[in-house]
């Protein structure tokens, strides 16, 4: 089953994106999308808005496709599943994408910039790094992307 996130905002393009794929019968697979408050509703898959915990559902995924969220990334990457990250165009700062080039050139995930190439990413092969708490390089890494982050909110 391949489970797609979006987190709590709208992320029409990518539920669009995946629902076409199943349409398109270039995933054979269950999809099973968190869609939030989108206005397009996939007629190709199964999907629900909001529930208290997708847990059971990422343990269920034999691939997750995210929005770039901090917290549902990690969470992911926690749990050993193999991840792509989808930058939401729609949030007001580019910070998903940095985190996404991040986690991406460390290794972790693959990050698709472009829905065209969307389908690649989901029949990849490509071996990914396992995530672990101790990965002492990325944590140091990300505590410097944060607090440079904040060091430019402060500026602008």
């Amino acid at each position: 089953m391949i489970f797609v996130t979006v987190g709590t905002f709208r992320f029409d393009n990518l539920i669009r994106k995946i629902d076409s794929l199943v349409e398109e019968k270039k995933i054979n697979e269950e999809v099973i999308c968190q869609i939030s408050s989108g206005i397009y509703i996939p007629q190709n898959c199964q999907h629900f808005r909001l529930i208290p915990s997708i847990t059971d559902y990422i343990k269920r995924a034999s691939l997750v496709i995210s929005h770039g969220g901090s917290g549902s990334l990690f969470g992911i990457l926690k749990m050993g599943k193999r991840l792509i990250g989808v930058a939401n165009p729609d949030l007001a700062d580019n910070h998903q994408i940095q985190l996404l080039e991040k986690l991406s050139n460390e290794g972790f995930l693959l990050f698709c910039k472009d829905f065209d190439q969307l389908y690649e990413y989901i029949i990849s092969k490509d071996p990914l790094r396992p995530y672990h708490n101790d990965n002492r390089e990325l944590i140091k890494s990300l505590k410097e992307f944060i607090e440079d982050r904040k060091n430019k909110l402060k500026i602008e």
